[in-house]
């Protein structure tokens, strides 16, 4: 009867234990990967403001579209993100990764749809170009109160997606670890507030 108490009583410091900390790792998780896609949209909103400030003059000067387009894959080519310039009437003047006379018109895009409403504009969704998930930030260029230009920068989801697994992967070895060591030292705990019963 006394191990079948001590059993019992190990075992519910257990189940406790593991639960307490499945519930902080879900908790934990859930925060990170929010505050991880947060941090890829302000990354690439912030290279979109840059991407902008360049591009402004361009369309002041009257640059023709192959600028645009040599500028875009010259961008692109020394960094990860995908940067893509757009007329204000939808049509592609140049994108670091495919040929803008062979790409749609992008005014129905919902960052693109956004940008024009709001000034900025955010969307994660696969890409009718690439055929692949990316996730976008979208910023518009105004003159006045006119819109001249829309630029956009995109990272591919895969990408984000496999950081946020390694992350997972970390906490989910750091919890289970803990969990158990925490196991283990409430089975020693309970053997011992036992055993004094079993003196008794």
């Amino acid at each position: 009867m006394l191990g079948s108490l001590r059993f019992r009583t190990a075992a519910v410091y257990v189940l406790l234990i593991v639960a307490a900390f499945a519930l902080l790792g879900l908790y934990v998780l859930d925060k990170i990967e929010g505050d991880f896609r947060e941090t890829i949209e302000k990354d690439l909103a912030s290279q979109a403001q840059m991407v902008k400030s360049l591009v402004t003059p361009m369309i002041a000067e009257g640059e023709p579209a192959d600028a645009f387009n040599q500028f875009a894959k010259e961008l692109g080519a020394h960094n990860d993100t995908r940067v893509t310039i757009i007329a204000p009437d939808g049509t592609v003047l140049g994108d670091s990764e495919a040929d803008p006379t062979t790409m749609d018109n992008h005014l129905g895009r919902p960052e693109v749809q956004e940008a024009v409403r709001s000034g900025q504009g955010e969307s994660s969704r696969q890409s009718s170009t690439l055929g692949s998930d990316f996730t976008y930030v979208a910023s518009r260029i105004t003159e006045g109160d006119a819109i001249v230009g829309i630029v956009r920068g995109a990272r591919p989801s895969a990408a984000v997606d496999s950081a946020i697994s390694d992350i997972t992967r970390s906490i989910l070895i750091a919890v289970g670890a803990t969990a158990g060591a925490a196991a283990l030292l409430s089975l020693a705990v309970g053997s011992t507030i036992m055993r004094p019963l079993g003196r008794l």
